[in-house]
């Protein structure tokens, strides 16, 4: 996430009214236009999706009272709003609080959208992840899966393909919701794309069983119990999780709308940055599934696919009598088999490539630090 200001904002009215302030030998209002880049900077750390604090606006000038004369400047501007603001674009705030003007118009994402966004992202990057769902949804060897099915066409995936057009992918079963496998399918790409940021009932597609029937594969070894239909976590509900936004009317939140297939964003997609105004910044982190984007913000794309994969129907000996029973919950992926994840950094030891230790204790009784010791290696190579 990043808070950008573009090579217009030189040029924006707001703007020069606070700097033509040195004409009179009056500074101030630099430091307001400096204050105004520091806190956006924060808010996008924070998300606080333009929101800043009094707390905030001291921590980067480091004096109350600099802070709230400079804060009232960008206010009388019309840079930022208060308690009690009039403009019908802009939410309420609370007191003692300030919102940037047009905050969301400058094409920024809710800080919802960008949690949702990371989530899902650190999911289908998760190994133990990855090989959970590979397992559950393969229909060789669960402890080595090398073909699976698609849950959505039943296509034969290779899970060495890497360039065909339906090669395998995760994909989230609701697109907002991120919570582990229950929630992660094996999908090709033709069906991912397809599918894109919408659920399946959306998209006219079925969310077909897992192709391993788990009595047969024998449940009662491998695979955890399948919990509850209470267990399931549900998707997130529009109109109370997403923020209001003036630049969005209330009855559009109790519907959401459909997504066409052309305009659906599969997993991995990127959408394309739109062309900002004089001193508004977007944001240039790309989003994936879960959030889309309006048909002039996605560059065309001129090259032609070099895939050459085609369609490798099941056996019908494997789509018949092998699937699972129906989950009580329509969108529930159902449950994955224990298998073993290669590990990250878990131990002290991760990276060290010198000779076996013969240092029995976990830490360094000189410097109290965990084996091997940084600063015993600096004392013996000076």
């Amino acid at each position: 996430m990043f808070f950008q200001i573009d090579d217009q904002f030189h040029v924006n009215q707001k703007a020069k009214t606070l700097a033509r302030k040195a004409l009179m030998n009056d500074v101030r209002g630099l430091a307001a236009l400096g204050l105004w880049t520091m806190a956006g900077s924060m808010c996008q750390a924070a998300l606080n999706d333009g929101v800043s604090t009094v707390e905030d606006l001291v921590s980067i000038t480091l004096h109350h009272g600099v802070a709230v004369e400079l804060a009232d400047l960008l206010v009388s501007a019309e840079l930022w709003h208060t308690t009690g603001h009039t403009c019908e674009r802009c939410p309420a705030v609370k007191p003692g609080t300030y919102i940037y003007h047009d905050w969301f118009a400058m094409g920024y994402d809710t800080a919802a959208q960008v949690k949702t966004t990371r989530g899902k992202r650190k999911e289908l990057k998760d190994p133990a992840i990855i090989a959970a769902v590979w397992a559950r949804d393969c229909i060789d060897d669960p402890a080595n899966p090398a073909v699976g099915l698609c849950r959505y066409c039943q296509r034969e995936i290779k899970r060495a393909d890497r360039k065909s057009e339906f090669r395998g992918e995760m994909d989230h079963v609701v697109p907002n919701l991120y919570c582990g496998t229950r929630n992660i399918v094996l999908a090709c790409l033709a069906c991912n794309r397809k599918k894109g940021a919408r659920t399946p009932e959306q998209a006219g597609m079925t969310l077909h069983p897992a192709p391993r029937s788990q009595e047969s594969a024998g449940a009662s070894e491998n695979v955890s119990p399948a919990p509850a239909a209470a267990e399931m976590p549900q998707a997130p509900d529009a109109a109370a999780e997403a923020p209001i936004r003036p630049d969005i009317k209330s009855d559009s939140l109790e519907e959401p709308e459909l997504i066409s297939d052309e305009k659906a964003i599969p997993v991995g997609a990127r959408t394309g940055m739109r062309p900002g105004r004089a001193g508004q910044g977007r944001v240039t982190e790309g989003l994936r599934d879960g959030v889309t984007a309006p048909e002039s913000s996605r560059p065309s794309r001129n090259r032609r696919r070099r895939g050459k994969g085609k369609p490798q129907p099941a056996a019908a000996s494997r789509q018949q009598g092998t699937h699972a029973p129906a989950s009580t919950s329509r969108h529930d992926a159902g449950p994955t088999p224990a298998v073993n994840a290669p590990g990250r950094y878990g131990s002290p030891w991760h990276g060290w490539s010198g000779k076996p230790s013969t240092v029995t204790e976990t830490t360094c009784t000189e410097h109290n630090e965990e084996q091997p010791c940084r600063k015993c290696q600096e004392d013996s190579g000076k």
